[in-house]
C-alpha cells in the first residue's frame, strides 16, 4: 500500500501541474481577447529561406503577408536550418529545422516557440497556410492563446492527389489522418481564406458554410511588367531573331503537366519552322523530356533552359508570343499580366484568367490536339493573339495587382478581428 501510495502523489502533482498550467494558458488567453493589438503570426509549410532567395533573389516577396494592416508579423517556417532575419523593424522571419528522421521533436520545438510569441508578443491573429499540420498547431495556438486563427487554401489537394498520388499532405505519414484533422481545422477556424472562386466551391462542397468563406486573392507586384524587359532572350538563348516564341514555365512534374507541355510542341513545331519552344523549370520529369525530344531531333527548337529567375521568368512570357500556363497558380498571373495569349488547361482556376476568345483560351485536361490547333491559330492570326494579350493584362492588372489586392486582405482581416 505505501508503494501504492508513493506512487500516486507524483502522479497527481504532474496532473495538477498540466492543469494548472493550461488554465493558466486559457486565464491569459481570455484576457488578451480584450485587447486589440494589430499582431499576427503565419505560419508557412513549403519552400524554405534559401530556396526563396534563390528563385527571387530577395525575401521581400514575403512581405506581401502584411497588407499595411498589422503592426508587426511573424512569419514561422517550416525549414531545413534554424534562423531568424528581419526584413523590416515590424516584420519578422523565423525558419524551425524539422528533420524527417526527428519530426516530431521538430514541429513540437517550433510549436513552444510559436507559443511563446504569441503570449510575450500578444499576438491578435494566427493564420496557417494549409489545413493540416500548420493549420492544427494555428488551431492549437489559437485555443490556448484565446486568439482567433483562420487558414487559407492554396490549391485543390484532393485534385492533386488524383494527378499525382503522394502529392497530397499526409500526417505521420497518414492520408486517412490528414483528412481527418483537415476537418477539424476548417471547423474549428474563424475564417476560411481560399486564395480563388473555385477553390471556395470546392471548400462550400465540403461542407464549409458560406459566412465562414472569404476569397483570398493572391497579388504579384506589377511594376516590373510597366518596365522594358532586361534581358534579350533571343540572344540569351540563341534564338533567331523572328521566331514566334511559345513559353512553359513551371515545375516539371505530372502535375503540372509538363509531358503535356513536351507533346504540344513536338507537334507544332514538326509543322511550323518559325516557332520556337522555350521549357523552363527543373523537376523529376525533365530529363525523360529532354531525351523525348532528342528522339525527334528537335532540340534546336525545343530548348530546356532548367531553372531560371523569376526576373528573367517575367522577361521570357513578355517577349513570348504565346504563353502555355497549362496548370499554375502565381504563374499563370505573371502570365497574363505579361500581354501575351495564354493557352490552359480548363481545370481549377484557370477559367478565372483566362477567358476564352478574351484573354486567350482553355481547353480540355490532356486534350493535346485542341491545344495544338489553338496555338496554330493564334500564330495565323497576329491581330488576334495582341489584342488577347492586351486583356489578358488588363484582366491581371485588375484583379491580383497588390494595391487591389491588400485592400480586400485589409477589409477581411479586420473582419476576424471584430469577432
Amino acid at each position: 500500500m505505501k508503494k501504492f501510495s508513493l506512487f500516486l502523489v507524483p502522479l497527481d502533482a504532474v496532473l495538477a501541474g498540466f492543469v494548472a498550467i493550461v488554465g493558466g494558458c486559457l486565464a491569459l488567453g481570455a484576457r488578451f481577447r480584450k485587447e486589440r493589438n494589430r499582431k499576427a503570426i503565419f505560419l508557412v509549410p513549403g519552400a524554405d529561406i534559401a530556396s526563396i532567395h534563390r528563385k527571387y533573389g530577395t525575401l521581400n516577396v514575403y512581405l506581401q503577408d502584411d497588407p499595411g494592416f498589422f503592426e508587426h508579423v511573424y512569419r514561422y517556417l517550416w525549414g531545413k536550418t534554424n534562423c531568424k532575419i528581419e526584413l523590416r523593424d515590424n516584420f519578422t522571419v523565423i525558419e524551425r529545422r524539422v528533420q524527417r528522421s526527428f519530426p516530431l521533436l521538430g514541429i513540437a520545438w517550433l510549436f513552444c516557440s510559436m507559443s511563446f510569441t504569441t503570449f510575450k508578443e500578444k499576438i491578435s491573429l494566427v493564420h496557417a497556410r494549409d489545413p493540416y499540420f500548420s493549420g492544427f498547431l494555428a488551431y492549437l495556438i489559437g485555443l490556448l492563446s484565446g486568439r482567433p486563427f483562420c487558414v487559407s487554401i492554396h490549391t485543390d489537394y484532393e485534385k492533386c492527389e488524383l494527378t499525382e498520388p503522394g502529392s497530397m499532405p499526409r500526417v505521420f505519414g497518414n492520408l486517412r489522418l490528414a483528412r481527418v484533422v483537415e476537418k477539424i481545422v476548417l471547423k474549428r477556424a474563424v475564417m476560411v481564406l481560399p486564395i480563388s472562386d473555385y477553390l471556395r466551391n470546392v471548400l462550400k462542397a465540403k461542407g464549409v458554410p458560406d459566412q465562414k468563406l472569404r476569397v483570398f486573392y493572391h497579388g504579384i507586384d506589377m511594376r516590373p511588367f510597366l518596365l522594358p524587359p532586361k534581358e534579350d532572350i533571343f540572344k540569351k538563348f540563341g534564338i533567331k531573331r523572328g521566331a514566334k516564341v511559345i513559353s512553359a514555365i513551371s515545375r516539371m512534374d505530372k502535375q503540372h503537366f509538363s509531358p503535356d507541355v513536351v507533346e504540344i510542341a513536338l507537334r507544332v513545331v514538326k509543322e511550323n519552322d518559325s516557332v520556337c519552344f522555350l521549357i523552363c523549370g527543373d523537376g523529376v520529369e525533365r530529363d525523360k523530356l529532354i531525351e523525348r525530344v532528342k528522339e525527334y531531333g528537335l532540340e534546336e527548337k525545343i530548348l530546356f533552359p532548367g531553372w531560371v529567375s523569376n526576373e528573367l521568368a517575367k522577361d521570357i512570357r513578355r517577349q513570348s508570343y504565346i504563353n502555355l500556363c497549362l496548370y499554375d497558380g502565381i504563374s499563370l498571373i505573371e502570365a497574363c499580366a505579361a500581354g501575351r495569349p495564354v493557352i490552359a488547361y480548363d481545370i481549377e482556376w484557370n477559367y478565372e484568367l483566362v477567358i476564352n476568345g478574351e484573354t486567350g483560351y482553355r481547353v480540355m485536361e490532356s486534350d493535346v490536339i485542341s491545344a495544338v490547333k489553338k496555338i496554330r491559330y493564334l500564330l495565323d492570326n497576329k491581330d488576334v493573339a495582341d489584342n488577347l494579350g492586351r486583356n489578358a493584362r488588363e484582366l491581371a492588372f485588375s484583379r491580383h495587382s497588390l494595391e487591389r489586392v491588400d485592400e480586400n486582405k485589409r477589409r477581411i482581416y479586420l473582419e476576424i478581428l471584430k469577432k
